[in-house]
Order: structure tokens, then sequence, then C-alpha cells
């Protein structure tokens, strides 16, 4: 990917599904699906339902806390 196509900032909505170990640090494996992202889209020509995408994204996390989304 050259140059960013658009600057987006977005909050995911995970579940911890597994810990694990690899190479002496510790992760943890993230549900975050079914998630839905509202992208601006000016750089295609034109945009149908049901098209299939291809993104190349960057991640950095900025931040990582309990989310009271999932209390109810």
């Amino acid at each position: 990917m050259s140059d960013s196509i658009s600057k987006y900032q977005a909050i995911l909505h995970g579940e911890i599904i597994e810990t694990f170990e690899n190479q002496g640090k510790q992760f943890a494996k993230i549900s975050i699906a079914p998630t839905f992202l509202d992208i601006p889209i000016g750089t295609l020509n034109e945009a149908h339902l049901v098209e299939k995408l291809k993104l190349e994204v960057n991640f950095l996390i900025e931040d990582i806390e309990n989310d009271p989304f999932w209390e109810s």
C-alpha cells in the first residue's frame, strides 16, 4: 500500500477467546466478529452492494480496557 487512502479511527468491541504464549510473549485471541465499519469509498469508481473488498489496514493499539458494551 503506497499512500494511505484514508486515516480512519474505529473502536472495535471484542471478546477474549484464547490466551497463549509465543516466543516468550503473552497473546490473547480476540473475537471481533461480526463487526461493521463505515469507511469512505471515494477512491472506488463505483460501489455496489454485496461486492467483496480487500482492505489493507494497519492497527495501532492505543488502549485496552474492560468494555461496558458487553455488560447487560
